[in-house]
């Protein structure tokens, strides 16, 4: 059994004074230490860390048109978690899933997500100067009515489509 003056001999039943003052010294600290998690100046275990930076890296890849939800399938985790982390609900986060955030890269990969179009415009104006048009690639991509019409952005998927599509009708026509 525990000492006399513990906090662990007073949970065991024992009520002498020294065991009292044992488990209001283990109670006061405990109390301190829960605040100090609740209001953000200490971490309940080393495993966690603070989300700032976290949320930061999240709203960068947004804006990058990287979703939470490709986030959170990258990481192996619910999507829900990193819009938490987003819009700042969650002031810590455990390391492993800060690492994992911060490792991704700000280049989109998630087929769905957009990009900038204007090397793609670019590369249709150099096939127009050789007589190709935009309809030539769009009835070689399998357009019904020919017309490619490109707009500032582009989802990732079509983007290399097209990329594919005007390189090797550049490499056709030298």
């Amino acid at each position: 059994m525990a000492e006399h003056g513990t906090h662990a001999r007073y949970s065991k039943g024992c009520r002498c004074e020294g065991c009292l003052v044992g488990h209001r010294i283990y109670e006061r600290e405990a109390a301190r230490r829960r605040r100090r998690v609740r209001y953000g100046i200490e971490f309940p275990n080393q495993r966690l860390t603070d989300a700032q930076p976290i949320r930061e890296h999240i709203q960068f890849l947004s804006s990058r048109g990287i979703g939470l939800g490709s986030i959170a399938q990258q990481v192996g985790t619910h999507r829900s978690t990193i819009q938490r982390i987003r819009r700042g609900r969650t002031t810590s986060t455990t390391t492993e899933l800060a690492e994992k955030i911060l490792a991704i890269p700000a280049i989109p990969r998630v087929p769905m997500a957009f990009t900038d179009a204007d090397p793609l415009i670019h590369l249709l104006k150099k096939l127009e100067k050789k007589g190709v048009s935009r309809n030539d690639v769009g009835r070689a991509l399998g357009y019904r009515y020919g017309r490619l019409v490109i707009k500032n952005k582009v989802r990732v998927w079509r983007y290399k489509q097209i990329e594919e599509v005007c390189k090797e009708m550049l490499r056709q026509r030298p």
